[in-house]
């Protein structure tokens, strides 16, 4: 959703997501967030701006949404390590805690092609305020996992960074996603499992869903984790 200069001005939709939490959180601490896409298609590196170009795009955005009572930034989705990077400088600026969160290849890429293990490292030495972690999303745990191996990520410092994954329930690549007519998902439970597996390997902090992904989904989801804590 991109807001508008009057949705950005009221903050309504934070006040809202506020309200809900004053309502349900005497039972379970919730943070709300408010999250920030990339410019272009998120299955379209060659569509994401430079540097410069996206600091000039996101800049509003971001100096609207810190003005509001939200817990957090986040950006999501994100293709692309130029915009990324713009997307840190500019959520650095503000007083609000921040996270990026990519799309990556079974090879531990960006779609642009960029290592993750580079981008996280950059980043985090580069940008006064580095981000209080990394996700990855939109893509299956199969290959979240695949991307953090060939990366050697798993067990090293580095995965302290990566805090989790908002899974897409189809392992195809971005490219056979972006031309199908029809919604390619996989059984809940299957999900589930591949989700637990991902999360007992990379020490995720938490796990959600994104594309293709329902309230059945998530419900598999805590079910297994419900499960397995009980044993």
């Amino acid at each position: 959703m991109t807001l508008s200069k009057q949705g950005c001005q009221s903050g309504q939709c934070g006040v809202y997501a506020r309200h809900l939490c004053v309502l349900w959180c005497y039972r379970t601490p919730i943070f709300v967030d408010a999250i920030v896409g990339p410019k272009g298609d998120a299955y379209r590196p060659q569509e994401a701006p430079g540097r410069v170009e996206a600091e000039r795009f996101h800049a509003y955005q971001i100096e609207a949404l810190a003005e509001t009572d939200v817990d957090q930034l986040i950006a999501m989705t994100l293709p692309a390590f130029g915009e990324a990077f713009a997307l840190a400088t500019l959520m650095a600026q503000t007083a609000k805690p921040y996270m990026l969160s990519f799309v990556i290849r079974k090879n531990g890429r960006l779609l642009d092609g960029t290592p993750l293990r580079q981008v996280i490292e950059e980043i985090d030495a580069t940008v006064a305020q580095p981000p209080t972690g990394y996700g990855v999303n939109c893509v299956h745990p199969r290959v979240f996992a695949a991307g953090l191996q060939t990366q050697r990520i798993i067990g090293t410092s580095l995965a302290e960074r990566i805090f989790g994954l908002c899974a897409n329930t189809s392992a195809r690549e971005p490219e056979e996603l972006d031309g199908l007519d029809d919604l390619d998902t996989e059984d809940p439970e299957s999900f589930a499992a591949s989700m637990w597996e991902t999360y007992a390997s990379a020490s995720s902090k938490y796990l959600g869903g994104c594309c293709g992904t329902s309230t059945a989904h998530i419900e598999a989801i805590a079910r297994r984790w419900s499960s397995q804590n009980r044993d």
